[in-house]
């Protein structure tokens, strides 16, 4: 039974990647190329920023003698990368799965269930490793060469490291799960945790190379304390870099006694965490005068409250907000840094202040580029589109309703950030006009043209609404299109400041923004009335 429930997983897993836009029919082999494409590239980028990395550390390492830390710290990088790939991937499929009503009414046993969703977490686990193991191993080999003995041990430690990695992922994902199911607004909550583990991604990014510094610089202070603290990892280490086959014996030792402690505690106790009520708060009803709203409007509080109960959706779809949020907190704590750089760009370079405001609502329009809701809002109706396409309800009504949440939930980020710029680059009431103007022009334009490309490529036979967000073609199209757009304005811009001004051209383009959203409007309210009645 264990072998069909891991089967049945794997066949749902990779079904999701080749499923068509209709029922019962397959993805193209345009669909297939694509998506094997970008997971080439990601996949090609990945590598090269290890092999980079790991080129950097290891004959600093090797030199002074501690060859060992240069395999330790492949294994920090692994584990560290790989808990934050798999925590949620973890919380889900072992806790909040869709099947787990289906799965407890059949006649199977807890453990059976637990290790097939072990094993699918266990496939992640083993894919971001072979994305730092593979440029890891590979620069050592190049370099210093490996025994027999090495090699053996090596494949044996890739084998078990994964482990690692799951223990802690289920046990951070039992935690999660309790917590959920304990707290109200657990979405935001999974959509905090989201936003901080991105940021810092995006901190670890940026200063890379302070850390590749510090890790070449202190060498020995680093071994000395994995040495002492890491103990798994300290033996594993040796045992690869001197072929010591006592201290992989400890290593193995450290590791599968705690993973099946693990899973046997989890088997014991998954129905109960499974089965948990969720904690809700009693409201002691209050009679107050019934307030009405209108038609669109108790359309528009829908589909925020929809939008709003996927963390993964809102994650996923409103990353330029995430980046609004963040710059405007980076800003405004960094206010000082920007006048002194204002101050040295007014000496030594005063024709560059000048386009300052125009610069500005140009970034700030780039990150609204990364918007991408009202183009999947369609398709996140998903089999119960027909209920409201039956009720009394004008469909330019249900569109637009669509649209509103994009801007509801765009605009106002957009706002704060352009108040914050304009305020921090003290800008006249002009150009703060145009740096707060602009995105917001662009994101109306980016939440039109969603919706008409939403109509083109509806997606309606998702398992899952993060497949609506991840995998469908209006995302694709709408994000191409809208970054396609920002790049080709900046090319334009570049080469028209030799004709006119770069403000002159900047109202040009929020110009060029209006006619655009008013188009799209047109569009939606004919030709995209007709399409939504025929879906």
């Amino acid at each position: 039974m264990l072998r069909t429930l891991v089967a049945i997983r794997l066949k749902g897993l990779f079904s999701r990647m080749v499923r068509g836009t209709k029922e019962g029919k397959k993805s193209g082999n345009g669909k297939k190329i694509l998506m094997g494409f970008l997971i080439f590239y990601v996949a090609i980028v990945f590598l090269g920023m290890s092999t980079a990395f790991f080129n950097m550390i290891v004959e600093p390492y090797v030199e002074l003698g501690l060859g060992w830390l240069y395999f330790a710290m492949m294994a920090i990088f692994i584990i560290t990368i790989s808990f934050i790939g798999s925590v949620f991937i973890a919380q889900q499929e072992l806790y909040d799965a869709k099947d787990n009503d289906l799965l407890l009414a059949l006649p199977l046993k807890p453990r059976d269930i637990l290790l097939s969703r072990v094993f699918v977490i266990l496939i992640f686990n083993y894919l971001y490793e072979a994305m730092i193991a593979i440029p890891a191993v590979g620069v050592y080999v190049f370099k210093y060469s490996m025994t027999i003995s090495q090699a053996i041990i090596l494949l044996i430690v890739l084998i078990t490291l994964p482990l690692v990695v799951l223990i802690l992922s289920c046990l951070f994902g039992w935690i999660l799960a309790n917590i959920m199911k304990r707290v109200r607004y657990k979405n935001f909550i999974a959509l905090g945790f989201s936003v901080l583990f991105f940021g810092l991604y995006m901190v670890a990014v940026n200063q890379i190379g302070d850390y590749i510094n510090i890790l070449i610089n202190n060498g020995n202070s680093l071994a000395a304390a994995i040495e002492k603290g890491l103990f798994p990892i300290y033996h594993m280490a040796v045992a690869i870099s001197d072929g010591n086959f006592l201290n992989l014996g400890l290593y193995l030792l450290s590791v599968i006694i705690p993973f099946i402690l693990v899973i046997y505690v989890l088997s014991m106790n998954f129905i109960k965490v499974l089965t948990l009520e969720q904690k809700t708060k009693k409201i002691e009803y209050k009679h107050k005068p019934m307030k009405s709203k209108s038609i669109f409007w108790s359309l528009v509080v829908r589909e925020i409250k929809h939008f709003t109960s996927s963390a993964m959706v809102m994650m996923n779809g409103s990353m330029g907000v995430v980046f609004y949020l963040i710059s405007a907190v980076a800003i405004f704590i960094y206010m000082d840094n920007v006048n002194v750089l204002l101050e040295v760009v007014s000496t030594e370079i005063p024709f560059l202040l000048e386009y300052i405001a125009p610069v500005a609502a140009f970034a700030i329009c780039a990150m609204g580029s990364m918007n991408l809701m009202s183009c999947t809002l369609i398709s996140l109706e998903g089999d119960r589109l027909w209920i409201i396409k039956h009720l009394p309800i004008d469909p330019k009504d249900v569109i637009m309703s669509k649209v509103m949440l994009h801007l509801i939930m765009s605009i106002p980020g957009s706002i704060v950030l352009s108040c914050i710029v304009s305020f921090v680059l003290n800008l006249s009431l002009l150009d703060a006009g145009l740096v707060i103007i602009a995105p917001i022009v662009f994101n109306a334009v980016i939440g039109l043209f969603g919706m008409v490309i939403n109509l083109l490529y509806p997606k309606f036979d998702w398992i899952n609404e993060t497949a609506c967000v991840k995998q469908s073609m209006s995302v694709i199209i709408t994000m191409f299109s809208s970054m396609a757009f920002v790049f080709v304005l900046g090319f334009v811009g570049f080469h028209a400041v030799k004709v006119m001004s770069l403000n002159q051209f900047a109202y040009i383009v929020v110009a060029l923004f209006i006619l655009m959203a008013y188009g799209f409007y047109w569009l939606l309210t004919t030709w995209g009335v007709k399409v939504y009645n025929e879906l």
